[in-house]
C-alpha cells in the first residue's frame, strides 16, 4: 500500500519531487595489509611440487560507512567514526547534514 501511494504521490517518477527522495545503506569496509613477495617465497627443491598456500588475509582495520544515493546516483559516504553507534541521532546531526548540504 506504501509503495502504491509513493507512485501516485510522484506520479510514477515523472515528478520532480523524486529527486528529493534519498536512500541509503550502512556497510563495513575492511581493510587489509598485504604480504609483501619477499614475505610470501618459499623454498621448494625440484622434485617437490609447489606448496598450496590458503591463508585468510589479516584484518587491518575496518570501518562503518553510511552510503547515500538519490534518483541520479551516489550522493554522499559518511564514515561512522570509532566507537560510535549508528542511531537517529548520529544520522540527523552527522549524516543528514552532509547528504543534503545544511
Amino acid at each position: 500500500d506504501w509503495c502504491k501511494e509513493m507512485l501516485k504521490k510522484y506520479d510514477r517518477g515523472a515528478s520532480k519531487g523524486i529527486y528529493k527522495i534519498a536512500t541509503c545503506d550502512e556497510s563495513w569496509i575492511y581493510a587489509y595489509e598485504p604480504e609483501t613477495k619477499q614475505q610470501s617465497t618459499v623454498w621448494v627443491f625440484q622434485d617437490e611440487p609447489n606448496p598450496t598456500k590458503v591463508v585468510r588475509g589479516r584484518t587491518t582495520s575496518k570501518q562503518m560507512v553510511a552510503c547515500f544515493f538519490d534518483k541520479t546516483g551516489h550522493v554522499a559516504t559518511v564514515p561512522l567514526e570509532q566507537r560510535r553507534t549508528v542511531n537517529s541521532e548520529w544520522y540527523t546531526t552527522i549524516c543528514l547534514p552532509e547528504v543534503f548540504g545544511e
